[in-house]
């Protein structure tokens, strides 16, 4: 599902968004660069830590992102790709986009927020 409006809402307990019932990305499928990728893993155990003091289920990799990228998007921590077309499941898009097969679609819509 795309982002909705509320979903950038944040809850008393310093956590952006409540995504427990809905996937709004994948969660497994990210990279980048040496710097940008432990820049990312700061980001997200601070986010996976509010969760878990605040209670929330921590278990589901799609929410923790989510809410991590929306507390740190103004930072330019991450972009999020949407496939504009993909031979397959959207859900592994990244693995096409990163990979050197021939032939596959590499268009993306850049514009998640």
């Amino acid at each position: 599902e795309p982002l909705q409006r509320d979903d950038t809402h944040l809850f008393p307990d310093g956590i952006r968004g409540d995504f427990s019932e809905v996937d709004r990305l994948v969660g497994g499928l990210w990279g980048g660069g040496v710097t940008g990728c432990l820049r990312w893993l700061t980001a997200y155990e601070t986010t996976l830590i509010r969760y878990i003091a605040a209670g929330r289920f921590a278990g589901k990799d799609q929410s923790v992102m989510l809410s991590t990228y929306l507390s740190y998007y103004s930072d330019g921590i991450a972009d999020i790709v949407q496939p504009t077309s993909t031979p397959d499941d959207p859900w592994f898009h990244l693995l096409y986009l990163l990979s050197d097969w021939p032939d596959l679609p590499r268009d993306i819509d850049p514009t998640y927020l």
